[in-house]
């Protein structure tokens, strides 16, 4: 049956493919009769070849078919959130099997319960790695009478389906007979739908992708396909000829030609641009010519006509021009190098594919800035010579006078580029001149641009574009003066050119000199004041909806696609409208994106002057637009899509700041919930700086407005108030958060709320936890126990959610109160409740269970359960890999987090190399978030480095060590100058462990100067009251002491040791009974420099303290130290037969 399976494959690969690029050209039935005919021919040829022994189409087929079932089935688990692939790897796949697994992108977990299909899944993916095995191992035939009954049935096939698509319904029925059995109770109806959908394309690319890795199948693909089917279509149409040689390319790699778009984001490059010629061929020099600029600026203010120059010039280039993409930095872009890197990979993926998992995997890799800026011109040098032309590049730039590019990533591409040579080059769009490596002004361009155009240019670019409104025949000196007046400069004559559309029907260029104000900043010599004034009296000319659509567009985020221009806006004939804004010079299409649709922006003068402009609107169309915006940004982060919400809550304040300030109080309210909405955006986005600022000015407002009489908004004072206080948490300012917290509970408990009243009390337990007041803390969550009992079960239908933070809280505060048994208990809890709502299809939760099995994990580690805690560990790990994958990249701390605890969970099981990846993981993420503004994570980084340096010494890798941990001191450095609370403590605890790594490398000086500097900082902590760091001081004196013994200073080495022991006995003396172990190995130490200055007395003193301490340890159940008392006993020994030896030879001779 799977032979059957496999040729019913390869028919429809051949089939559809033919079908699939011929019915652009043909009609369809004759697509089908070509089908057919390919077939018969394609049935002839393959029974030419047989018998067929090991053949490796079939190979690649078979391949394609097993794995492809496997594929889909990950991907169903995957996207049901069903946990099968952890357990992919037991079932023995091949590499090549496992490699491609590895690369699925599944989409986004949906909202269907799944867990009870694993076992089902798990026996298909057993049963289909078996079959996988088994066909590696076996030799493969496949009779002459079997195939022939084979082709039997495809014949008929072919006769009572419709082509293609029949093929692909069998084939596809055949799958899912093949996997039915493996459900007890019956294939659930979803997934087979889920097959029947998406199978068979991920069939059709395994195979290929098969065939691409083996030579030997892509020729004989060539022979059964090309020779015998491409001379059938011959005689067809172009375009059917050339649709199917394009699917032969795909196939064979050795014959590729594969079109890849060879330009993106690029302007309309059939632009009529007049001028600029010698200026264009300057710029095309520079460009083409070997040793020419690797960096050209063209640094002008607005509408100096920079990007039409930048148009001529690739006009003039014509053929020539390489791969192309242009960047425009405007908008609201990510704040890393991905966005830069998704596009240039356009250019290396077909169309289709370009979203190109290889350059965004680049894009999110765990590297840092710079690391990433490498493999990124890496991979654009591999594609040829590229021209990037950036934009707008002062949106990226801090202040005109420095022109510094301001974060870490994107100034990492620019340095990149400086720093290699290459055949690529950059062109550089700015209003100021950027500070970059490489980069020098351009005077000739610079001046030109300033200068405008000439008189006969500027003539002539008046009769061309106003050819059809008086401008062709106007007089020559009438165009002269209107040229001198507007000072030559190209934007002013087109915005001259359209004002006169606009304004009079006779269409006569000669009223435009009577109109003084549309020259009067120009005649002062002020280019950018004077087009200003063109675009204000060219929009105050323009028809009523023309200028509503762009007051609107001024007041919106940017770029805006159109459908986003659609939902907002109720205009009717929107189409129309914006293709009149675009011929003027008010509108600019950016580009349309890789799903068609069109973004747009307006010119960056039109927008100042629109949103002047604006107030012209009447506030109900204003108020409207601004409950749009709030509608749509709550939709948007409905979504996860946090930075658009917070653009279009933004734009939702101002306008009702507008509107506040130009009439009644009324839009007070809307003001109100703007501001709270950006605050919550801004919190997703957790930008909790700017939260705060949003969430204060959010109270203020409501609070004036329950003054006034809206007592209706009391219940939005509390929730203003206790959202405060969430991210003043964040950011650790507890104590103002407290407040906040308790005016919150102050009015909830006035309007007789108690659900919200118990979310208070919970956030207030927090936040007194966070000042480490845990009894108070304690009381609050049961506090808001009490008031749960007060609310309806009804009204609560997420109480389980809501118990389950609580439980998360309670676990908290009892673990950093040192009750690590009760708080494992309270987050086990918390993790089951949560697992159940995910099981019941809440899988907008599976962050919380990650995060709830975070936090059972670190209790467990506590408590020593290591094990329990790893495959916590691992499960976490899984479930935010997964959810950053699909784009909740503001998880990546969470990520960053889980790995460091994995990591630090194998070091505790002493699995050390198994650890150092985790740690470098961590760090890689950290260093990439922190770039991007998140110095809250530093102590995050810190933490990884240092333990990172501990595994490195643990497994003999010392030098690595002290480097790491030196970069851990310059971590806690760069956090007290981000102005974070005191890290003594932190400070110290690297310091030992760095002293530690010195001390196996033989550097005592530097161990000792490690050391001291630990001691006296934890000392003086101790002193303040930090009594639970004695432990950890009287360790840095043990360790001080061993580098002054290798230092042969064997006084101070006693003297050391003396401090650790003295401080290890009051602790035993307190009942810490489990430090007896250290005690023993500080008097070893002592007792090892004793016997070695001859003081054997106090020697075998010593060790007779050594052997009891030890005893009692073996007798009290710790049987690992048997060999260390063994050791002990017979240095004991030694120690007395020494002493035996000393006073026999000291004795006098007996009496003769």
């Amino acid at each position: 049956m799977i032979e059957s399976l496999l040729l019913f494959g390869l028919a429809a690969f051949a089939g559809k493919r033919l079908q699939s690029t011929t019915l652009d050209g043909i009609a369809a039935n004759q697509a089908d009769i070509a089908l057919r005919q390919t077939w018969s021919n394609f049935r002839q040829n393959l029974t030419a070849h047989q018998p067929i022994r090991n053949e490796p189409v079939r190979t690649a087929l078979r391949r394609a078919y097993l794995q492809s079932v496997v594929q889909a089935v990950v991907i169903w688990a995957d996207r049901h959130s069903v946990p099968v692939r952890p357990r992919l790897r037991t079932f023995g796949l091949p590499d090549w099997m496992v490699e491609t697994l590895d690369a699925v992108a599944p989409d986004p977990p949906q909202t269907l319960k799944a867990h009870a299909e694993a076992p089902a899944l798990d026996a298909v993916l057993r049963r289909m790695s078996e079959r996988l095995r088994s066909f590696e191992t076996e030799m493969i035939h496949v009779s002459v009478p079997e195939l022939e009954a084979t082709y039997q049935a495809l014949d008929s096939l072919m006769g009572s389906t419709t082509g293609a698509n029949g093929i692909v319904e069998e084939l596809t029925n055949r799958v899912i007979e093949d996997i039915r059995p493996h459900w007890q109770h019956g294939m659930p109806q979803q997934f087979e739908e889920f097959l029947r959908a998406e199978w068979y394309p991920v069939f059709d690319d395994c195979f290929r992708q098969h065939c691409q890795k083996d030579p030997a199948a892509a020729a004989m693909l060539q022979t059964l396909l090309q020779v015998q089917v491409l001379d059938e279509v011959r005689e067809m149409r172009g375009e059917m000829r050339q649709g199917f040689a394009a699917v032969l390319h795909r196939v064979e790699p050795s014959r590729a030609t594969v079109r890849f778009p060879m330009r993106v984001n690029v302007p309309d490059l059939t632009a009529q641009i007049v001028g600029r010629d010698e200026e264009a061929a300057l710029i095309l020099e520079e460009l083409t010519r070997s040793g020419g600029r690797r960096i050209l600026p063209l640094i002008a203010p607005p509408a100096f006509g920079k990007s039409a120059l930048l148009i001529r010039a690739l006009q003039l280039a014509g053929e020539d021009i390489p791969r192309l993409v242009v960047l425009n930095c405007r908008g609201d872009g990510p704040r890393d190098a991905a966005w830069a890197f998704g596009q240039v990979g356009r250019l290396v993926a077909p169309m289709e594919e370009s979203t190109n998992p290889e350059w965004m995997d680049l894009a999110r890799a765990e590297l840092s800035p710079r690391e990433k800026a490498a493999a990124f011109w890496t991979r654009v040098d591999a594609t040829g010579p590229v021209w990037l032309v950036w934009e707008n590049l002062e949106e990226w730039l801090d202040t005109p006078e420095s022109g510094n590019l301001v974060e870490p990533a994107r100034r990492a591409l620019f340095e990149e580029f400086a720093a290699r040579d290459g055949p690529h080059r950059m062109v550089v769009l700015s209003q100021w001149l950027p500070r970059i490596p490489g980069l020098e002004p351009w005077e000739a361009i610079s001046r030109a641009l300033a200068e405008g155009l000439s008189v006969p240019e500027g003539i002539r670019l008046l009769r061309e574009r106003g050819a059809n409104c008086g401008f062709s025949e106007a007089p020559e000196d009438v165009l002269d003066r209107l040229h001198t007046r507007l000072l030559g400069m190209p934007a002013a004559l087109a915005a001259a050119v359209e004002y006169v559309k606009e304004c009079w029907p006779e269409l006569d260029p000669g009223r435009l000199e009577r109109e003084a104000a549309f020259f009067a900043d120009f005649d002062r010599g002020d280019r950018e004041r004077g087009f200003q004034a063109q675009v204000r009296a060219l929009l105050g000319r323009m028809a009523p909806e023309m200028r509503r659509l762009t007051a609107y567009l001024a007041i919106l985020p940017e770029p805006i696609p159109r459908d986003a221009i659609a939902a907002l806006l109720e205009e009717p004939d929107l189409t129309r409208v914006l293709a009149r804004l675009q011929t003027s010079v008010i509108l600019a299409h950016l580009e349309t994106d890789v799903f068609g649709d069109r973004w747009y922006r307006l010119h960056g003068v039109a927008r100042k002057v629109a949103w002047e402009t604006s107030t012209d609107l009447p506030d109900g169309q204003l108020a409207e637009i601004a409950n749009r915006c709030l509608e749509e940004g709550g939709a948007a982060r409905r979504a996860k899509r946090f930075a658009r919400s917070a653009a279009l809550c933004q734009s939702a304040e101002t306008l009702f700041q507008r509107l506040d300030s130009t009439s009644a109080s009324e839009h007070r309210v809307g003001l109100a919930v703007a501001q709270m909405n950006l605050g919550v955006a801004l919190s997703d986005l957790k930008r909790y700086d700017e939260a705060v600022s949003a969430y204060e000015t959010a109270v203020a407002t409501r609070k004036e407005l329950v003054e006034s009489g809206h007592t209706d908004l009391r219940e939005g004072l509390g929730t203003a108030r206790m959202n405060l206080g969430n991210v003043l948490s964040c950011l650790k300012r507890y104590g103002q958060a407290i407040q906040m917290y308790q005016a919150a509970i102050e009015t909830f408990r006035s309007l007789g709320l108690p659900e919200r009243q118990a979310i208070a009390r919970m956030n207030l337990g927090n936040a007194l936890a966070g000042l480490k007041l845990y009894d108070a803390a304690v009381v609050e969550y049961m506090a808001a126990v009490n008031e749960y009992q007060h609310v309806p079960p009804e009204s609560l239908p997420d109480l389980a959610e809501r118990l389950a933070t609580l439980h998360t809280n309670l676990g908290s505060v009892l673990g950093a109160a040192g009750l690590h048994s009760d708080a494992a208990e309270a987050h086990r809890l918390a993790v089951g409740i949560r697992a159940n709502l995910a099981d019941e299809g809440r899988t907008d939760i599976l962050e919380d269970v990650a995060a709830a099995q975070m936090n059972l994990a670190v209790e467990l580690c506590e408590l020593r359960d290591y094990q329990e805690a790893l495959e916590l560990c691992r499960a976490a790990v899984a479930t935010y890999e997964t959810l950053v994958t699909h784009g909740r990249t503001d998880l990546r701390d969470d990520l960053a987090r889980a790995e460091l605890n994995l990591a630090t969970t194998l070091l505790d099981l002493r699995q050390y190399r198994h650890a150092l990846p985790g740690f470098e993981r961590a760090i890689m993420i950290l260093k990439d978030v922190i770039s991007e503004g998140r110095v809250d994570l530093r102590e995050d980084l810190y933490t990884a480095q240092m333990n990172q340096g501990i595994a490195y010494r643990l497994v003999g890798n010392s030098d690595e060590a002290v480097v790491v941990l030196e970069s851990a001191l310059v971590s806690l450095e760069d956090l007290r100058q981000a102005g974070n609370p005191p890290l003594a403590d932190s400070i110290a605890k690297v310091q030992v462990n760095l002293g530690n790594a010195l001390l196996d490398l033989k550097r005592y000086e530097e161990a000792e100067e490690a050391y001291t500097s630990a001691i006296g900082i934890r000392e003086a902590l101790v002193k303040a009251g930090r009594s639970d760091l004695r432990e950890h001081v009287a360790t840095a004196w043990l360790n001080l002491g061993a580098a002054q013994y290798a230092l042969k200073r064997h006084d101070e080495s006693l003297q050391s040791y003396k401090v650790a022991a003295e401080l290890w006995n009051d602790l035993i003396r307190t009942g810490r009974s489990d430090l007896r172990h250290n005690l023993a190995l500080c008097l070893e130490n002592k007792y090892i420099i004793v016997e070695s200055m001859g003081r054997l007395d106090a020697a075998l003193e010593l060790i007779t303290s050594v052997v009891s301490l030890r005893r009692t340890l073996v007798k009290d159940g710790f049987s690992q130290v048997e060999p260390a008392l063994q050791r002990s006993i017979e240095l004991q020994s030694s120690t007395l037969a020494a002493i035996a030896a000393n006073r026999s030879l000291s004795d006098p001779d007996p009496p003769g």
